[in-house]
Parts: structure tokens; C-alpha cells; sequence
């Protein structure tokens, strides 16, 4: 419990400066450059989510085999040699897309009227894509025990983009230039992360990059047992959940757009703390199941992390319009029910998440995979159903509705039917 604690003490640290910049960014944007400004800002940080190439569930094998055999393990290294493989040609793969793209002109259709200009998306994507291969320093990290130093290490994103922001405005530059922000910031922070991985841990990334052309002379590691269902995972999610400014974009009004994005960063924080408690989980559970031992008390950890979520939340709810406000003026109204079914979907991160972290394992990944596969139609029909009618709250309170029926049920049966941590449940 202490890498929780851990984890949670470190984004906590980060919890302050983090939101504030968020927020920071969010008025300087509106007040500098406009809403609409604003809304490119948000779409382009949605697209960089729903983009699954960043991980292709190779991050989650590199963690299992750190946590199981070492750092130093000749199998761990392997397998971030095989990861890093799989994400330089991902890398490549998006940048010659989005390049493409770009040249065609096509970007503002596919990202809708709030979407910013074409060519600032592109170069937004393709310095997003070089940030692919130093996203694997948190793996590194998680399964080393040193999760709090990687959510440290991420936790600089929103204040190096306040800084960018800031470098923008006293430097009188184009608006367009504020879309290339998330995909910069999150570039250097991976680096940053990285290097901090090497440096801490020992793992060998020099070695790993300069080997990464020559597949025949240094093989891979094999990881498609774990890597296989969490592609699918990381395919399927980012379309189900994240997609949501993209479909406000579409069906509903730019306002609607710049509200859910301000009350979604104003409660980012508790997603934040949600994650740093939980991934600690993993490599716990991991070295149980190692050891044929049970890992810690899921219902125990459950209750926990419910309870601190809606004290958290609670005080967000209260406060959201006011600081809607603060940011955007007239231009951001939040009310109440907006945070409050924002709130309600942070109740669920915190019930769902520490059962994924529970459920790391070949069985596990693929229970979960399957739930994953269902979600996506069903989240992205109900969000543009109730969008059309409801607004900001609509993608949110689809997201309630599905992530209770397609996530929370059926992974909590599944995970209470284990008689013991790591044992196989037929899926047939």
C-alpha cells in the first residue's frame, strides 16, 4: 500500500499547480484569443486522446515483465525493445497520415466547426507522433515501483503548456499557433519522463533505441498474451469516451463545446488522483499472482477510493459555475447539473479503474477487451442521441448510462468470481 500512498501523494503535490494551470490556460486562451481560439485548443487535446497509437497496448507488457522479473531482467528489456519497435512504426504511420491530411485540407471536416486550422492540426499531430517511443518512461517507471515519480514527471504538462501559452501571447503570435500547444507540451514531458526512467531505474533506453532498426540481429521479446487485449482496449476506449468534443462539435453548438470543456477540467484533477492511487495496484497484483498469494482487498480498495472521490467531488459541484465563470464570464455557463453528472462519472472512474488495475493479466486484459469492444457502439450512439438534445451534459450522462451496464456490472462479477487473484475464467 505504501506505492499507493505513494502516488497519491505525488499527485496530490501536483494537484494545485496542475489545475491551476489548466485553468490558467483555459482564461488566457478565451480573453487573449476567443472562443473559438479556445474550442480549436480543446479539440485538438480530444483528438490527441482518441488517438490510440500511443500505446497499442505495448506500455501495459513492458510494466508486467518490469514488475514480474526486474528492471534488469534480459526479458524486460526485450520487451521494451519489441514496444518500441511497435510505436516507432506507429509514429510513422500517424505522421504520414496526418501530413496527408494536412496537404488535403480535409482536417476541418473531419474534426467539425470548432475544429482549428488545417495546417497548425497537422504539425499538432505530427510532433504529437515523436512523442510515442518516450511515452513508454511511466511503463518503466509504474512496474518499477516508481510510479510518483513518473505522475510528478506528467504532472508539468499543464503548466509547460501555460508557459507556451504565455511564450504565445508576449510574443504576439497567430492564434493557430495555440493548437500545436498539447502535442509540444506532451512531447517534452514524455522526454522528460524518459530520461528520468534511465536515470532512476537503470533501464537501458540508450541501448534499447540504437537497436530498434535491427530486427534480426536483436530480437524481440514476445508480448501479444498481455499486449494483444489491451490493443484492443486502447483501440476501442478513446473512441467510446473520449470522443465527445468531437461529437458536441458535429450535433451541437460551440458553446456547448467550450462548457463541457471547461467542467471536464475542472474535475480532471479527480481523474488524476483516481489513476495515481490506482496503477499502483498492478504490479502489486502482479507480483500476488507471481507468488499464487491474493493481492489486496478489492472491495476494501473499492470503498476507499468512492469515498474520497465523492468528498472531492462534492466541493467541485459547489464551486464549478463560480469558477466557470471566472474563466469565460458570460461565455461559460456551468450551472449545476452539468458538474454534477460530471461528478457522477468520476464515481465510476473510481469504482472502475481499480478493478482494470485488479484484472492485469492474460484473462483479465481479455474480459476486459470484450467489454471494450461492446462499449463503443453503444457509448457513441447514446452520446449523439442525447447530445443532439441535452447539450454538454449529453456525452456525459451517456457515458453514466453505458459505463454502469457495459463496464462496472459485468467486471465486477467477473472479478468476484476469482477464488483467488490470477486464476483463469473461461470466456467461452
Amino acid at each position: 500500500m505504501r506505492n499507493m500512498l505513494y502516488s497519491g501523494l505525488a499527485r496530490s503535490i501536483g494537484f494545485i499547480p496542475q489545475g491551476i494551470a489548466m485553468l490558467a490556460i483555459s482564461y488566457l486562451v478565451i480573453h487573449h484569443y476567443g472562443v473559438e481560439t479556445f474550442t480549436g485548443y480543446a479539440v485538438i487535446a480530444s483528438v490527441m486522446l482518441l488517438i490510440p497509437l500511443n500505446s497499442l497496448g505495448v506500455g501495459a507488457s513492458l510494466t508486467q515483465s518490469i514488475a514480474a522479473n526486474g528492471v534488469g531482467d534480459e526479458h524486460a528489456v526485450r520487451t521494451g525493445l519489441t514496444a518500441s519497435r511497435v510505436l516507432t512504426v506507429s509514429m510513422l504511420f500517424l505522421a504520414i497520415v496526418s501530413t496527408a491530411l494536412g496537404l488535403a485540407g480535409v482536417w476541418p471536416e473531419l474534426l467539425g466547426d470548432a475544429a482549428g486550422a488545417n495546417t497548425f492540426t497537422a504539425i499538432a499531430l505530427v510532433i504529437y507522433a515523436m512523442s510515442f517511443v518516450p511515452g513508454l518512461g511511466p511503463s518503466v517507471l509504474l512496474g518499477a515501483d516508481r510510479n510518483h515519480v513518473a505522475i510528478l514527471g506528467q504532472s508539468l504538462q499543464a503548466p509547460i503548456a501555460l508557459a507556451l501559452v504565455g511564450v504565445l501571447i508576449l510574443g504576439d503570435f497567430s492564434p493557430d499557433w495555440v493548437i500545436v500547444v498539447p502535442a509540444l507540451a506532451a512531447f517534452l514531458v514524455n522526454l522528460v519522463t524518459m530520461g528520468l526512467s534511465a536515470r532512476l531505474t537503470g533501464f537501458p533506453w540508450a541501448r534499447v533505441i540504437a537497436r530498434i532498426p535491427s530486427r534480426a540481429k536483436f530480437p524481440g521479446a514476445r508480448i501479444r498474451s498481455l499486449s494483444g487485449p489491451m490493443l484492443v482496449t486502447s483501440l476501442c476506449l478513446p473512441i467510446a469516451f473520449l470522443c465527445d468534443r468531437i461529437i458536441l462539435s458535429h450535433v451541437s453548438t460551440t458553446a456547448a463545446v467550450a462548457d463541457y470543456t471547461v467542467v471536464t477540467q475542472i474535475f480532471a484533477p479527480v481523474t488524476g488522483l483516481i489513476v495515481a492511487g490506482a496503477q499502483p495496484l498492478w504490479p502489486m497484483y502482479t507480483r500476488a499472482r507471481a507468488r499464487g498469494e491474493a493481492g489486496p482487498n478489492l472491495k476494501a480498495v473499492l470503498a476507499i477510493f468512492m469515498l474520497g472521490t465523492v468528498l472531492v467531488c462534492a466541493v467541485l459541484v459547489a464551486v464549478a459555475d463560480r469558477i466557470g465563470t471566472i474563466i469565460g464570464g458570460d461565455e461559460i455557463n456551468l450551472g449545476y447539473f452539468l458538474p454534477f453528472v460530471t461528478a457522477v462519472v468520476m464515481c465510476i472512474q473510481a469504482v472502475t479503474y481499480p478493478l482494470a488495475m485488479s484484472l492485469m493479466d492474460p484473462a483479465g486484459a481479455r474480459f476486459v477487451a470484450i467489454c471494450a469492444v461492446i462499449t463503443v457502439p453503444c457509448n457513441i450512439t447514446l452520446s449523439i442521441l442525447l447530445s443532439e438534445r441535452m447539450g454538454a451534459p449529453g456525452p456525459l450522462v451517456s457515458l453514466i448510462i453505458v459505463s454502469t451496464v457495459v463496464q462496472v456490472i459485468p467486471v465486477s462479477i467477473f472479478a468476484r468470481r476469482r477464488s483467488r487473484s490470477g486464476e483463469e475464467i473461461a470466456l467461452s
